[in-house]
């Protein structure tokens, strides 16, 4: 749990890499891993707060944080309805990878996030979404429960009450947990199966989890609330995940990939060459992706960072409102992102291409000159295609996110040190 330690650290020490969202009622800091750093609440500022909530992954024997990526975040104020923060991280080993949408919808004094993973291989996977002790400041008087019926882990402090929940592709937590941080940490890297809370008040720290699953390379959704009110009702009754989200995460059967290559050449330097292209399903989204125009775009391929908003890829190609399309060339290669909207018997679809050359791939594949050599090897990518409404004035999709993730399965060849090969899995 480095991550954490260092985090911790750098909260005492008064330093953050967070960003800010204030809708005047309260204050929460955020990162592009998805994590809270610290929430204020109240008419006076700084009397409680939170040191660090966040999702833990738990795989390959040990249990995972994520960080976050810099200079891939964005924050977006000029929305009367919400504020609305985006990021991207990593966990440390390169083998998670998540796209995070947090907002404050209207006056509410609640934070809604949505996290969308995906990852470089299929593997057995145990989530869970904890909160680090020093919860409101003095531990030793916090007190935490836990609403079975709504799946809330709640801690009260001073007749301020801070609300937590989860789902995990829309599906409750089965365990929680709320205790020492140590005892939590320690829950957390062994069973996810407790049925009785255990509470020990000093240092209280907790947290909620879903049982070990094999996931097979399937991207994952999870949906997380962070509450803040003056009683425990009022907590319950914004415990809810509504449906009508402004966050859209594309499904596999809306999310098709039709083709994806690569070529990396270990001993040359911006040789390496790729291309995926996919199509998007969009019918269920009305006419709100009629008009390409107003939307900030992201395209990331694991640590290969394609695309992100603002980066002056719009000035260098072209919008349309059937076409849109991102050209950049420069230290990360020449690169172009053509999204075009179709409609094929009845149904709407977005195609994209994305082809980049004279470009270094090792991001993406994490492939070296030392890794083995061999034919029909299987590598999967972790590619991600986010469209995020830019515009207040556009009624429609002003402050709605896409999130379109893919784990997109590969085989390549490596004879030697010298480059490898990858095409579409068939």
């Amino acid at each position: 749990m480095k991550k954490i330690i260092i985090t911790l650290f750098l909260l005492l020490a008064g330093l953050t890499f967070a960003a800010s969202l204030n809708n005047g009622n309260i204050t929460i800091e955020v990162n592009g891993d998805g994590d809270v750093g610290l929430v204020e609440y109240g008419p006076v500022p700084g009397t409680n707060n939170v040191s660090l909530v966040g999702v833990n992954l738990y795989y390959d024997g040990n249990l995972h944080d994520m960080d976050y990526i810099l200079g891939v975040e964005k924050l977006y104020n000029n929305f009367a309805q919400r504020k609305m923060f985006t990021g991207y991280g990593r966990d440390i080993s390169s083998n998670f990878y998540t796209y995070t949408v947090s907002y404050i919808e209207g006056s509410n004094s609640n934070l809604d996030q949505t996290l969308v993973y995906t990852m470089r291989k299929n593997t057995q996977l145990k989530m869970s979404y904890t909160v680090d002790s020093r919860v409101m400041q003095t531990e030793t008087n916090d007190h935490g429960s836990f609403n079975i019926a709504n799946q809330t882990l709640m801690f009260e402090e001073n007749s301020v009450f801070l609300g937590f929940a989860a789902r995990l592709n829309d599906a409750k937590t089965t365990s929680h947990i709320y205790s020492g941080f140590n005892d939590v940490l320690n829950w957390l890297q062994t069973a996810s199966n407790i049925s009785v809370e255990t509470q020990n008040l000093v240092n209280a720290a907790g947290a909620v989890a879903w049982p070990l699953s094999s996931f097979g390379g399937t991207p994952q959704t999870v949906r997380t609330k962070l509450m803040v009110a003056s009683s425990d009702p009022e907590i319950q009754a914004m415990s809810s995940f509504s449906a009508n989200t402004p966050i859209h995460v594309a499904t596999d059967t809306k999310n098709e990939i039709r083709a994806a290559k690569f070529t990396q050449k270990f001993n040359k330097t911006g040789k390496d060459k790729i291309k995926i292209k996919g199509r998007f399903n969009i019918t269920e989204y009305g006419t709100a992706l009629d008009n390409l125009g107003s939307l900030d775009v992201s395209f990331m391929v694991g640590d290969y960072v394609a695309f992100i908003p603002d980066d002056g890829s719009q000035n260098n190609g072209k919008v349309k409102e059937k076409k849109l399309i991102l050209k950049m060339n420069d230290g990360n290669g020449k690169r172009k992102l053509i999204i075009k909207r179709k409609k094929i018997k009845g149904n709407k679809y977005l195609d994209y291409t994305f082809i980049s050359s004279k470009t270094d791939v090792s991001g993406a594949t994490t492939l070296t000159a030392n890794s083995p050599n061999g034919k029909n090897l299987d590598i999967m990518l972790p590619v991600t295609l986010v469209l995020t409404g830019n515009n207040s004035q556009d009624l429609e999709k002003g402050g709605q996110v896409w999130i379109i993730p893919s784990n997109v399965s590969l085989t390549y060849k490596k004879k030697n040190e010298k480059k490898a090969r990858g095409k579409l899995k068939k």
